[in-house]
């Protein structure tokens, strides 16, 4: 199977934020762009999911992208989820990338209140798909 390049030396030099801080763009190689490590890692499993994560980062994952909202696999601090998945990358070597957003559940808006809080939101922007800006950006 050939691999695609990941360099973008040819583009604008930007960086990515991860659980474990900023890298360059030209760090992230493949990707893995829809993955659920908190909800598998639910229910004290995160020796399992971490043996996983290495098994990623052997056949030659780098990078995954962590789509767990607050709606779909809750804690009860941002902060746990955070320190959970940054245990994770740096035992597996694996670059975490946490999404933001939401989880649309039956017979609610596409954010909660209890979401809105938990974020952090500072303003809510008219026409805005993501509906906020974050205050504190994860990994800085």
């Amino acid at each position: 199977m050939e691999r695609v390049s990941t360099d973008y030396s040819n583009k604008m030099n930007t960086t990515v934020n991860t659980v474990t801080g900023p890298i360059d763009i030209n760090g992230l190689g493949f990707i893995s762009p829809h993955e659920h490590v908190l909800y598998a890692a639910r229910d004290n499993c995160e020796e399992a999911v971490l043996e996983e994560l290495k098994d990623y980062r052997h056949f030659g994952g780098n990078t995954i992208m962590e789509m767990s909202t607050p709606e779909i696999c809750p804690a009860d601090r941002k902060d746990e989820r955070i320190s959970v998945l940054k245990d994770l990358s740096l035992k597996s070597g694996v670059n975490i990338v946490y999404g933001a957003g939401f989880y649309k559940d039956q017979g609610s808006g596409y954010i909660t209140q209890k979401t809105f809080d938990e974020l952090h939101c500072l303003k809510v922007f008219p026409g805005d798909l993501m509906m906020s800006r974050l205050n504190e950006p994860i990994g800085r």
